[in-house]
């Protein structure tokens, strides 16, 4: 079974996910979709920290306690532990880690970019899809060996789905901590829909996450967040 977990903030449709996650633990997938994420293309800033990005997303009432608490893990990207520190992680990693590198040669967002400039909508564009999960993920996950997913990709790949003048990204991921990692990858998802819609001309329309394993790093964690 799928549970489906909506809102118009990130906030709104991530505070569904959680209470779903929490009351429905028969579950085998998650969609988590935000119809309003974004508020303005006015100043798309040049980077990754979270707080730079206030002024472009639609965040939610949670965004602010959720950015104090103490996860108690430590992000080796900004050095933090808090969760607004593992927001700008997901973010650094989606434009400028990991994720970023695995799209590039050719680039591959660059590639949509330029493909959604032209407009002439027609069956091609609905192909246009990034692949993060690449071969090297794959060969891992066939190997028979517990404990073997720590360097294989967990965003699998990104759908950038023109409609008319709006623009949808479908974000699609094998498997998510939904508490350490949950909210930041969708806001992740939010700041690359602005970052294409901001060069295209194109109106930000939904931001979805299609989630194969939903699970947790503490299962204390996502309770002390559905009380935030």
């Amino acid at each position: 079974m799928s549970l489906s977990s909506s809102g118009k903030s990130l906030g709104e449709a991530y505070e569904a996910a959680v209470d779903n996650y929490l009351s429905d633990r028969d579950h085998e997938t998650m969609i988590i979709y935000a119809t309003e994420a974004i508020d303005s293309l006015d100043e798309i800033p040049d980077g990754w920290d979270i707080r730079d990005w206030e002024p472009v997303l639609n965040l939610g009432e949670i965004y602010e306690p959720f950015c104090r608490y103490d996860f108690q893990k430590t992000s080796k990207k900004t050095g933090g532990t808090h969760g607004g520190d593992w927001i700008t992680d997901r973010i650094m990693e989606l434009h400028d880690g990991a994720y970023a590198r695995r799209m590039e040669n050719p680039d591959q967002i660059e590639m949509i970019v330029e493909r959604l400039k032209k407009r002439m909508h027609g069956s091609c564009t609905n192909g246009l899809v990034a692949q993060v999960f690449q071969q090297k993920d794959l060969e891992r996950a066939t190997v028979p060996r517990p404990n073997n997913s720590k360097n294989i990709s967990c965003i699998t790949q990104l759908h950038f789905h023109p409609k008319k003048e709006q623009l949808h990204l479908h974000q699609s991921l094998r498997s998510q901590y939904l508490d350490l990692k949950g909210y930041g990858n969708l806001i992740g998802a939010a700041t690359m829909l602005a970052k294409v819609c901001a060069e295209t001309g194109y109106e930000p329309g939904n931001v979805y996450e299609h989630i194969g394993n939903v699970t947790t790093y503490r299962r204390r964690h996502i309770r002390a967040i559905n009380n935030l």
